[in-house]
C-alpha cells in the first residue's frame, strides 16, 4: 500500500497543477472578455458599466499580472472622462498601473494630465520627463512637456533642460532685516492701513533701504520683538515634531499640520531610506497598536495626541510590497528622482527636442475633422474600420461599382454550383457501391437497392439546386446527365435481378429518365462548345468523353426495349453503333474515359 501510494502521489499533484493552469487559463480568457466589453462601453461613455467589467476582470487575474495593470489604467480614463472628473481617483488607479508595470507610459501620461488638472505642475512634468526617457519619440510626452514648461515660465519659474524646476534669474533672495528696521516699517505702514504681514514681508528689502539712516528707540525695538515672537508662534502652529519608532531606533522628524497619509509616508521613507514597504501605527486611548490606512484614521491619531502633552508617536513596522499599498509610488518616485537630472533629449547633439508647431496644427485638425476625443487614446483599428465603412458605402453605391459586383455575383454563384456538384459526386459515389451487393440474396438486394435509390436521389437534388444557381454549367448538366442514365440503369438490373414480370412492370418511368438524360447530355455538349477554345485538349477530352456516355446510354436504352418488344430498340442500336464508329474513325483512345 506505501508503494502504491507513493506512486499515486506524483500522479495526484501533477494533475492538480494542470488543473490549476486549466483554471488560470480559462480566467484569463474571461477576464479578457470582460475587458473587451469594458471597452466596448467606454466607447459608448458608459463608464460605470466599463468600471464594473474592469473590477470584474481584476478579481479573476493575478494581483500581479501584467494585464491588471492596463485594466487599471483604463479604469483611470473613466475616472478623467467622467462628469464631473475624477482625478484624485484617476491617480490611485495609475498608482496601482504602475505598481504593477512602472513603465506603463499610458498610466504615466494618464497621470500626468490629472496633476495638471489638479494644477500639480511639477508632478505632472515628473511623469512626462518619466515617459520620454522610456519612449524618446513619444509625441504626447513632448506636447505635454513643452505645455507645461510654458506654465511653469509664466509663474515666474524657469525648466532648464535636464526638466528641473529653478527659480528665475531675476528673483532676489530676501536679506535679513534688523529688529530696527522692522519697527520703522511697522510704523510706517500702521500709519497708511495696517497692510497684511505678508506684504510687509514681501516689500521689506525695499524697505529696510529706506529705513537704515533713521533713528530707533528702545520703544520700537520692543515692539519689533513682540511682533517676531508672533510670527515664530505662528510658524510653530503649521508644523509640528513626531517620533518615528522602529524597532529600537528612535528619531525625529517635522510633520505639517492635517497632512496626508502618503506625504507621512513619504516621511518615513526620507527617516528610514533602508526599510522598504512599511506600516505606520500608533496607540490608541487602549494601548493597542493600529494600523493607519487612511488619511481619516490619520486624523483620528492626531486627535489622540492632542489630548497628551508628549510628542506624538509612530511605530514603523516592516511588512511585504504587497500589503504597502504606497511602495511602488515610492520606488517610482526614486527613480524619476535619478533620472530626471539626468533626462536631457537633443536633437543632433544641439537644443532641446520639441515638436514642430505645424505637427500640432495638423494633429489637433485632424482629431477635430475625424471627431476625436482630445484625452482619449486613438483606437486606430476602430476608427480605420468605421471610416472604411463609410467610404464603402461612399463607392457601392455608385454606378462604377456595379459592374464589379456583378462580376463577384457570378463567380460566388460559379463556388457554390461547384461546392454542389461535389456534393452530389459524392452521393453518387455511394450510389455506385451499392451496385456491387445486387448478386447477393433476395433481402440483400433489396436493402442496396433501396439504399443505391435513396443515394441517387439526393445527388439529383444537388445537382438541380446548381443547375438552379447556375444554369449555364455544363459540368453541372453533365452530372445530371449521368445521374438519370445510372439511376434508369439501376432500375432495369433490379427487374432483372429480381425476374420481374416485364409484361406488367411500369417501363414508362424509366425511358422517361433516359429521355431525360439524353437531353441534358446535348445541353452539355452545347456548352462546352461556347466555353471552351478549339484548341484546348481538356475540352476536346470531356467531347469524347460525353460522346461515348451518349453510345452507353443508347446502347443500355436498346437493350431494354428489345427485351420489352418495344420499336424504337433497333433505330437506337443503330444510333449507338454509329456514335461508337464515329470515335473510333477519328482515332480517340477512348479506354481510360
Amino acid at each position: 500500500m506505501e508503494k502504491l501510494k507513493k506512486k499515486l502521489e506524483p500522479e495526484t499533484s501533477q494533475s492538480q497543477i494542470d488543473n490549476s493552469k486549466v483554471e488560470a487559463l480559462a480566467s484569463a480568457s474571461k477576464a479578457q472578455t470582460l475587458k473587451e466589453e469594458g471597452n466596448k462601453f467606454f466607447q459608448k461613455r458608459d463608464f460605470e458599466a466599463a468600471m464594473l467589467r474592469y473590477t470584474e476582470a481584476i478579481k479573476l487575474l493575478p494581483k500581479d499580472h501584467v494585464e491588471v495593470s492596463h485594466i487599471q489604467s483604463n479604469m483611470a480614463s473613466c475616472y478623467m472622462h467622467s462628469e464631473p472628473g475624477e482625478y484624485t481617483k484617476a491617480i490611485y488607479e495609475c498608482d496601482l498601473a504602475l505598481s504593477i508595470t512602472p513603465d506603463h507610459t499610458k498610466a504615466l501620461l494618464k497621470r500626468a494630465r490629472c496633476y495638471e488638472v489638479l494644477n500639480k505642475l511639477d508632478l505632472a512634468l515628473r511623469d512626462v520627463c518619466m515617459v520620454s526617457k522610456l519612449d524618446p519619440n513619444n509625441p504626447m510626452a513632448s506636447e505635454i512637456a513643452e505645455k507645461l514648461r510654458k506654465t511653469l515660465e509664466s509663474k515666474g519659474l524657469r525648466v532648464n533642460d535636464d526638466s528641473v524646476i529653478e527659480l528665475s534669474p531675476d528673483y532676489v533672495e530676501p536679506i535679513e532685516v534688523s529688529p530696527v528696521l522692522w519697527a520703522e516699517e511697522l510704523k510706517e505702514r500702521g500709519k497708511k492701513n495696517k497692510k497684511s504681514k505678508q506684504v510687509l514681508e514681501k516689500n521689506n528689502n525695499l524697505e529696510s533701504e529706506k529705513g537704515k539712516e533713521k533713528i530707533i528707540d528702545k520703544q520700537s525695538k520692543k515692539k519689533v520683538k513682540g511682533k517676531q515672537e508672533e510670527k515664530v508662534i505662528i510658524e510653530d502652529k503649521s508644523i509640528r515634531d513626531v517620533k518615528f519608532v522602529y524597532s529600537e531606533d528612535i528619531r525625529i522628524a517635522e510633520l505639517p499640520l492635517n497632512c496626508t497619509l502618503f506625504q507621512l509616508r513619504e516621511v518615513v521613507h526620507e527617516r528610514f531610506p533602508n526599510l522598504r514597504a512599511v506600516h505606520i501605527k500608533y496607540k490608541d486611548q487602549e494601548g493597542d497598536l493600529v494600523t493607519i490606512t487612511t488619511d481619516e484614521e490619520l486624523r483620528m491619531s492626531e486627535v489622540s495626541a492632542e489630548r497628551s502633552l508628549e510628542t506624538k508617536r509612530f511605530y514603523v513596522m516592516e511588512v511585504s510590497p504587497d500589503q504597502d499599498p504606497f511602495y511602488g509610488r515610492l520606488v517610482e518616485m526614486k527613480k524619476l528622482k535619478t533620472t530626471a537630472d539626468s533626462f536631457k533629449t537633443k536633437v543632433n547633439g544641439k537644443g532641446k527636442c520639441k515638436i514642430e508647431d505645424w505637427m500640432v496644427e495638423f494633429a489637433r485638425l485632424f482629431k477635430i475633422k475625424a471627431n476625436v476625443d482630445f484625452h482619449t487614446c486613438l483606437n486606430l483599428q476602430e476608427l480605420g474600420m468605421k471610416m472604411n465603412s463609410e467610404a464603402m458605402e461612399e463607392v457601392v453605391t455608385s454606378d462604377e461599382a456595379q459592374g464589379p459586383f456583378d462580376r463577384a455575383a457570378q463567380q460566388f454563384q460559379e463556388v457554390a454550383a461547384r461546392s454542389l456538384l461535389k456534393l452530389g459526386n459524392v452521393y453518387m459515389t455511394r450510389a455506385r457501391k451499392r451496385l456491387s451487393l445486387l448478386r447477393g440474396g433476395s433481402e440483400q438486394v433489396e436493402a442496396a437497392y433501396q439504399c443505391a435509390q435513396r443515394d441517387q436521389m439526393k445527388a439529383k437534388e444537388m445537382y438541380q439546386e446548381a443547375m438552379r444557381i447556375k444554369p449555364n454549367l455544363f459540368e453541372v448538366l453533365m452530372a445530371l446527365g449521368l445521374q438519370q442514365f445510372e439511376e434508369a440503369r439501376l432500375s432495369w438490373y433490379y427487374v432483372i435481378v429480381r425476374h420481374l414480370d416485364l409484361k406488367t412492370w411500369p417501363y414508362e418511368t424509366v425511358v422517361q429518365l433516359y429521355r431525360s438524360a439524353e437531353r441534358n447530355i446535348k445541353r452539355a455538349m452545347e456548352g462546352l462548345k461556347n466555353q471552351a477554345s478549339p484548341t484546348d485538349e481538356a475540352a476536346k477530352l470531356k467531347k469524347s468523353w460525353l460522346d461515348v456516355l451518349s453510345c452507353a446510354l443508347l446502347y443500355e436504352r436498346s437493350i431494354m426495349e428489345y427485351k420489352l418488344d418495344l420499336p424504337t430498340s433497333q433505330e437506337n442500336l443503330e444510333a449507338a453503333v454509329k456514335m461508337f464508329g464515329s470515335e473510333v474513325s477519328h482515332g480517340r483512345d477512348n479506354t481510360d474515359i
